[in-house]
């Protein structure tokens, strides 16, 4: 349950970041995914339960390669 929580905490603080500019928009896509796992930790076992935690994952995977994309990119330059 404490790792729920911890996934949530940290997902809010990468929105924050992301929202004031303070980093890239994959990090707050990732940050959002972070924040759904946590969110289906604290829930019961069911249909949201694994939904969320695929949505989430998702997200973090997608979040990942927009990083990746820009890594490339800004090597590039």
């Amino acid at each position: 349950m404490w790792m729920g929580w911890a996934e949530i905490v940290l997902g809010v603080l990468g929105l924050i970041a992301a929202a004031t500019g303070r980093s890239h928009r994959s990090t707050g896509v990732i940050a959002l995914g972070l924040g759904l796992m946590g969110v289906s930790r604290l829930l019961p076992s069911g249909r949201w339960h694994g939904s969320l935690l695929d949505l989430g994952g998702v997200l973090i995977l997608f979040g990942l390669g927009m990083m990746l994309s820009v890594w490339r990119r800004q090597r590039r330059q």
